[in-house]
């Protein structure tokens, strides 16, 4: 509990009192046309959000219980209920497929393909379990009319029941893949529940960072994911258009002659102020750097008004400048005319290049959603927080109360007391959520200059506000997990759940690791490699537009193959390593081409491409059969390969469910490659073209897979070229 006392909520209150009425009138002119430009985003947001319900509720869905694999779970889980009642639930039943090859007992092989295990019985009920609960098990289910013409045989392995499934109903599986088709794997699990997802995420007035691509192919293949499980999910690109523009607007007004007259185009101007001005604040720190300057950085600063040969005539002139910017961006806050044309040029530059790279790699959120939209609403909410004593102005009297008590408390080593008390001294005169072991988590500046805090926590507001979500995600690079987690510790002591109608809303920060210079082991530039990517999108198309160049195909399908295996081996390139695995990048970039040509996401073209061609070698006689029939029956004792393809890709809906679950797109990754392991097993022994006899039945087994690791390569926004 918050001890309270006597805080002015405004500290330049005698400022305020001041105002003119010349000044309030401007201001509240200001206010009114930032009220306006919210009204109409506002509007917009509501608008896409009535279109992704929509699409949502005009796609067909599959109810989980429709596929068989499902419907024998669920028969097997309610003949245990059935036995025992006492402290078993479903989920405490684990059912899954097992592979043939890997089964052995006492030198022999069990051929059995699926196991089951009960969980809360192995402990100290094992000898119940074994002798009592299993045999009776067994006997349930070899008697009962839904699952007995399905097993062959039950055995037991140490704490699991094995079975054996009829060779008839394993093919049978199959049928479900050609009734769904595209819809195959997905289920309705989560039917009508909304997700915010939060990716890309670029910051204006700069060039996209190598984490905000990650972010981008990241984000987007997870919300494939989720709406595989058919959540409703609202994609959102939440756009920093408000941070650091007080250095941009501030450079235009000085420098846009200059670049006009050297005709510098808007983003490559952009750049240049990021970086030249990152270097001017690096070499006024302390004179040694001064000095220390190479000739290159003291020709980059030797152009700008600050220039001096002296160290504190240098460093006198920036802070000024420094000043001036941050007076810019307080005109900006207060809606002034000149600070907010020059800021819609800036976002309107950025926006354009943006585009340009969703384009290239085909991706589209549904929202855009600025900073800016919340501008007139963010320091309301901190003024109701600190009246409600939610939120307080950390004074010299709270940090002080901090210190102390740090002191006092003998638990901490003497290094973690040191620093809570510097970041206590750090965060005098801010506004400030308090968080438990001396945290804080800063809102506001004292001056009511806002920073990302700020504006998170009002963006969380609107997103549980709009959306009523059940998740909100936000797909950023794992450095600013501090951040992420006292923003969602702040929104739990805030209490905003009591805006949603949930009983609780997850909030994750779905981190991911860097791009790694394959040679050094060193992390990428963030801006170099960004600027890379459109380069190596265009030397990726052409590199393969070269390799087919002397092919059979014609110049439409070669830019189609060269197109889609760009993409491919980016996207791929992003989500076959886990989040948290570092992604390597050769500098050189057609080493880098090269190299994932000799990787295994060629192992998974060349599967379904192979499979493509197989079928088209029966050309019109396996279509006319294909078109003629919905399901073809069992013609042959089905061999160990067929079994194990059979089953991985009945596997599907659990690898969708399970990589929306854990948030992790690898997870299909590494299954589609499964997929093509399972099949190039199966092709190696019932190839389509050497052996015709029992044809149709290989070409139906076929037919399916590609149309399984076709609906995984979709959801990894991936797209399959009919040839290579």
């Amino acid at each position: 509990m918050i001890e309270k006392k006597k805080q002015s909520l405004w500290p330049n209150e005698l400022y305020h009192k001041k105002i003119t009425a010349r000044a309030h009138q401007q201001h509240m002119w200001n206010l009114w046309s930032l009220s306006a430009l919210r009204t109409k985003l506002n509007k917009d947001v509501l608008e896409t959000k009535e279109k992704v319900i929509g699409r949502r509720e005009d796609l067909w869905y599959i109810e989980i219980n429709k596929y068989p694999l499902e419907q024998l779970k669920q028969s097997i889980t309610k003949h245990v209920l059935d036995m025992w009642y006492e402290d078993i639930d479903s989920w405490d039943i684990w059912i899954s497929f097992i592979d043939r090859k890997k089964l052995w007992k006492d030198g022999e092989r069990l051929w059995s393909d699926i196991a089951i295990k009960v969980s809360p019985l192995i402990g100290s009920l094992w000898k119940e379990y074994r002798e009592d609960f299993i045999p009776k098990l067994k006997s349930r289910l070899l008697e009962s009319t839904d699952l007995s013409k399905n097993i062959t045989e039950i055995q037991e392995k140490g704490i699991y029941i094995n079975l054996t499934l009829d060779d008839g109903y394993l093919f049978s599986l199959l049928n479900s893949v050609q009734e769904f088709g595209w819809l195959y794997g997905h289920t309705d699990q989560y039917k009508d529940q909304h997700v915010v997802i939060d990716y890309s995420s670029p910051n204006t007035a700069k060039r996209l960072h190598a984490w905000h691509i990650r972010s981008t192919v990241l984000g987007h293949v997870l919300w494939n994911i989720y709406e595989a499980n058919w959540y409703t999910v609202h994609r959102m690109n939440h756009v920093n258009d408000w941070g650091w523009f007080w250095v941009f607007i501030a450079w235009m007004q000085h420098w846009k002659e200059y670049y006009a007259a050297n005709n510098i185009h808007e983003n490559e101007m952009m750049v240049h102020i990021y970086t030249t001005h990152r270097l001017a604040q690096k070499v006024s720190k302390d004179k040694e750097t001064f000095n220390d300057m190479s000739v290159f950085d003291k020709e980059i600063l030797e152009w700008t008004i600050w220039w001096t040969d002296t160290y504190e005539a240098f460093k006198d002139r920036f802070q000024l400048f420094e000043v001036e910017s941050k007076k810019a961006f307080s005109n900006l806050e207060t809606w002034k005319e000149k600070e907010v044309e020059d800021w819609q040029k800036i976002v309107n530059w950025s926006l354009d290049e943006f585009q340009h790279f969703y384009n290239e790699l085909d991706i589209h959120l549904d929202y855009v959603v600025w900073e800016s939209h919340y501008a007139d609403k963010w320091k309301q909410l901190v003024l109701k927080w600190v009246e409600s004593w939610e939120m307080v102005y950390y004074d010299e009297w709270f940090a002080n109360r901090t210190i102390s008590d740090i002191n006092h408390d003998q638990s901490l080593t003497k290094k973690f007391a040191q620093q809570m008390i510097e970041s206590a001294q750090n965060d005098i005169w801010s506004y400030v959520v308090q968080l438990p072991k001396y945290e804080r988590y800063v809102v506001m500046k004292s001056d009511w200059s806002t920073i990302y805090a700020t504006r998170d926590l009002w963006a969380v507001t609107y997103r549980m506000q709009t959306f009523d979500p059940v998740i909100i995600d936000y797909v950023v690079w794992q450095e600013q997990d501090e951040h992420f987690q006292k923003l969602f510790d702040s929104t739990k002591q805030l209490d905003y759940e009591k805006i949603s109608s949930h009983d609780s809303v997850a909030l994750n920060h779905i981190p991911f690791w860097f791009y790694v210079n394959a040679e050094t082991k060193k992390k990428l530039s963030s801006r170099e490699w960004a600027a890379n990517v459109h380069k190596l999108i265009q030397e990726s198309k052409q590199y393969y537009a070269n390799k087919y160049k002397d092919s059979e195909f014609d110049d439409e399908e070669i830019i189609d193959i060269a197109q889609k295996l760009a993409i491919w081996w980016i996207v791929y390139n992003d989500i076959s390593k886990t989040r948290k695995q570092d992604v390597l990048i050769h500098e050189d970039l057609q080493k880098t081409i090269q190299g994932f040509e000799s990787s295994w996401w060629v192992y998974i073209v060349y599967a379904i491409c192979r499979a493509k061609s197989a079928l088209h070698k029966f050309e019109e006689n396996f279509w006319q059969w294909y078109k003629a029939f919905d399901s073809i029956t069992i013609q042959w004792a089905l061999s160990d390969e067929v079994i194990a393809l059979i089953k991985k890709i009945q596997s599907c809906t659990n690898e969708i469910k399970k990589a929306a679950d854990k948030k992790e797109p690898s997870i299909l990754a590494q299954y589609l490659f499964e997929m093509a392991q399972a099949f190039n097993s199966f092709y190696a022994n019932n190839s389509l073209i050497r052996w015709w006899e029992k044809a149709e039945m290989r070409a139906w087994i076929t037919m399916q897979a590609i149309q399984t690791m076709q609906n995984i390569c979709k959801i990894c926004h991936i797209q399959v070229p009919d040839r290579i």
